[in-house]
């Protein structure tokens, strides 16, 4: 399978850059995207590195559609979590957080462990400008179905 190589071709360079992947998506129109995320910030060099690198690859595999478009870039902010090591530069931040069962729970991560995060929970209603802390939730990663950073507008910059 075309990802499970591109995930292998591109892992040593990733290493070197510091970073790691998040996401490989191959899709049927020719495009492949990947997704990559760091401790700390990705910039676009380092996306333009990583493209050059895996085009290399990309060019000479069988396999491959000779008109192929990779994208390479940071996850950003309105995409999903995907893998624990994204919610640990993430700590402080709010996230709403659906489970696998449907619920949803909106809180302030408070902290990452291996096998799972504490959430902060807060109340929120609509048009409400202040937060109140409802209590600490744990949420295994394996019942999180989806977990999205939240913007914060009016917080203060430290």
């Amino acid at each position: 399978m075309l990802e499970e190589k591109i995930v292998d071709w591109v892992s040593p360079k990733l290493i070197e850059e510091e970073l790691y992947l998040v996401e490989v998506k191959c899709l049927p129109s020719n495009k492949i995207q990947l997704f990559i995320d760091g401790d700390n910030n990705v910039t676009i060099d380092h996306c333009a590195r990583v493209s050059r690198f895996l085009e290399k690859y990309l060019d000479e595999a069988e396999g491959v559609p000779s008109n192929y478009n990779l994208e390479v870039s940071s996850p950003g902010m309105t995409r999903p979590l995907r893998i624990p090591r994204q919610y640990q530069k993430r700590i402080g931040r709010e996230l709403e957080v659906i489970t696998k069962d449907g619920k949803s729970v909106y809180g302030r991560l408070v902290k990452v462990e291996k096998e799972f995060i504490t959430i902060e929970k807060l109340s929120r209603s609509k048009g409400a400008k202040k937060t109140e802390a409802q209590g600490m939730i744990e949420l295994e990663y394996n019942d999180i179905k989806k977990a999205v950073v939240q913007f914060e507008f009016n917080k203060k910059s430290k």
